[in-house]
């Protein structure tokens, strides 16, 4: 299953975004994720955008026992099991709600 947990897209280069907080670098950040989902894609690009890393599971993409598994692990978090289901050390936020995120992540 960890093979299928991918790092964020590169899509900052050594010009963009820069974590000015240095706790805000030092949280895990996980998403459960769709790759059909507006939400899903809104969630990355905001992290993206705060220049957080992060880690990523395309639920969908998922197959047989390893997207039994996943899904498991996303309904111990958020029992509707709905996308996106954002895990920032121990904060589950569900939905792309970004004053929430931010204030995980301890961004004003």
């Amino acid at each position: 299953m960890e093979e299928n947990i991918r790092p964020a897209p590169k899509w900052l280069d050594s010009e963009g975004p820069v974590c000015e907080n240095e706790r805000m670098q030092q949280k895990k950040v996980k998403m459960y994720t769709l790759s059909t989902c507006s939400h899903c894609r809104a969630a990355k690009k905001l992290m993206s955008e705060l220049g957080v890393p992060y880690d990523y599971i395309d639920v969908d993409l998922l197959s047989g026992s390893e997207r039994t598994a996943v899904l498991e692990e996303v309904r111990k978090l958020n029992p509707l099991c709905s996308f996106p289901t954002i895990l920032i050390d121990n904060v589950v936020i569900v939905g792309n709600q970004e004053d929430k995120i931010r204030e995980a992540l301890g961004i004003e």
